[in-house]
C-alpha cells in the first residue's frame, strides 16, 4: 500500500518536501511511505500520525483484557459526550450513529464469513470489505517499523487505553517525536466537533513546516 501511494503521489508531485499523515493504520502506512521516500532521496517535511500505535508492540489481550478494553471504549465515548455543549452533543450523536451503521455492516460481513467458511459463496461487497479489514489488521500487526531519521509528529488524545499508553507501543525507539495532545478522548478526534481541534493543531504544524522548508501550499502533497 505504501509503495502504491508513493507512486501515485510522485506522479502528481515528482519531488518533495512532502507532507504525510494518517489515522490508525493510515498512520502506519504514512510512516512506511516516509521511509520509502527517504530511500529515494526525497525529503519529508511533515509526518503526522493521528492516534497511531506501533502495532507490532501491542500485546495480545486476554478475554478479560478485551472486556476491559470494551468497557473503557464506552467510558471514553461517554466522556467525549460530556465535554460538549447541547448542540454539539446532537452533532456528535449523529456522527456516532453514522459510524455505528457502517461498522454494523462490517461486523455482519465478518460473522457471515466465519459462518460460511469453507463453503462456496458469492461474496457480497460487505463480506469483501470485512476480508480487507482483516488483511489490514494482520498487515499492521506484522509491520515492524525501522528507525526513522526524521521527526514524527504524534497527535494523541488526552487519555489512552492502558494497553496503548506505554512508551513501548509508541515511537520512542523509532524516531524523534513532537507530541501534540488534543482535548479529546480516544475514538473522537476525527468526529465533529472535535475534528476542529485536530484541524487547528495540524494547520499550525503545516504552517511551521512551510516556514522551515520555504514552500507554498500548492507545492505539497
Amino acid at each position: 500500500m505504501a509503495a502504491l501511494y508513493v507512486r501515485e503521489i510522485r506522479q502528481f508531485q515528482p519531488h518533495g518536501p512532502y507532507l504525510l499523515g494518517g489515522y490508525c493504520l493510515g498512520g502506519t502506512i504514512a510512516l512506511e511511505m516516509a521511509q520509502q521516500l527517504r530511500k529515494q532521496n526525497e525529503s519529508v517535511g511533515l509526518l503526522a500520525l493521528f492516534d497511531t500505535m506501533n502495532w507490532s508492540r501491542v500485546r495480545t489481550l486476554s478475554l478479560w483484557g478485551k472486556a476491559r478494553h470494551r468497557g473503557w471504549r464506552l467510558i471514553f465515548h461517554a466522556q467525549n459526550f460530556m465535554l460538549l455543549k447541547f448542540k454539539e452533543k446532537i452533532t456528535f450523536l449523529r456522527e456516532k450513529l453514522r459510524t455505528l451503521h457502517d461498522r454494523t455492516r462490517l461486523w455482519r460481513g465478518i460473522w457471515l464469513g466465519r459462518l460460511m467458511q469453507g463453503q462456496p459463496l458469492t461474496k457480497s461487497p460487505t463480506s469483501i470489505l470485512a476480508e480487507v479489514w482483516g488483511i489490514n489488521d494482520r498487515a499492521a500487526l506484522n509491520y515492524a517499523p525501522k528507525p526513522y531519521p526524521g521527526v514524527i509528529t504524534d497527535f494523541r488524545p488526552m487519555r489512552q487505553y492502558a494497553e496503548y499508553a506505554g512508551p513501548e507501543v509508541k515511537w520512542d525507539c523509532v524516531a524523534a517525536q513532537e507530541i501534540v495532545t488534543l482535548p479529546v478522548y480516544p475514538a473522537g478526534m476525527l468526529l465533529e466537533p472535535f475534528v476542529r481541534d485536530l484541524a487547528a493543531a495540524l494547520k499550525k504544524c503545516i504552517d511551521k513546516t512551510h516556514s522551515v522548508c520555504g514552500f507554498h501550499n500548492s507545492e505539497t502533497a
